[in-house]
């Protein structure tokens, strides 16, 4: 096995042209130590035909049985791995009757993240009409008596909000803004000519 690029690719063949025949037609026998297009061939064989697989590590995993309907299987094998995120929940507080973003601590509790992460809120005026209206509180009381759940419960359960952090120094000096009906967002600057 090598990491010499050299080795792994035909330089002569190259040379003629650049094209994507050995990522497609598969040599035989595969040498996926020798050549990079026989690793590739390879890995994807790996992923794709191991039928006796019925987990998520392996394609047949989601094929078969029920717990592909769920998001298991990507939590356990996502397909690819991401920048890191900042989950947060939209909790609804019954003692304060007030809704805030939170994120659990490590028994699982609700931390009060709202003003470290620097998210705040914004108002619309009354007036202000949209198509699709979404009234997060609305929603909760509805859903709360479908399913016969606690406001905080519910909120644990459907709130869950997931953004991407591109540096750690950004936490807390980044400033973000929500509302129901745009979601959370980073607020453009405005630029004075």
């Amino acid at each position: 096995s090598t990491h010499d690029m050299k080795q792994l690719v035909d330089e002569e063949r190259l040379r003629e042209r650049i094209d994507a025949i050995p990522r497609i037609r598969k040599n035989e026998p595969l040498e996926p130590t020798k050549r990079l297009a026989d690793l590739e061939h390879f890995a994807v064989a790996q992923w794709l035909t191991q039928y006796d697989k019925p987990y998520a590590a392996k394609l047949e995993g989601f094929l078969r049985g029920q717990w592909h309907l769920t998001a298991m299987p990507m939590h356990y094998h996502p397909f690819r791995k991401s920048s890191p995120t900042t989950k947060c929940y939209r909790l609804y507080d019954e003692e304060e009757d007030r809704i805030y973003f939170a994120e659990l601590d490590l028994e699982g509790n609700p931390v009060d993240r709202e003003e470290a992460l620097g998210i705040r809120m914004i108002d619309l005026e009354p007036n202000e009409r949209f198509w699709l209206e979404r009234d997060y509180v609305r929603l909760i009381e509805r859903y709360s008596e479908l399913f016969n759940l606690p406001p905080q419960t519910l909120t644990l359960r459907f709130g869950e909000i997931s953004w991407q952090v591109y540096s750690e120094e950004d936490i807390g000096r980044v400033e973000y803004r929500y509302h129901d009906q745009f979601g959370l967002f980073i607020p453009k600057k405005e630029v004075h000519l």
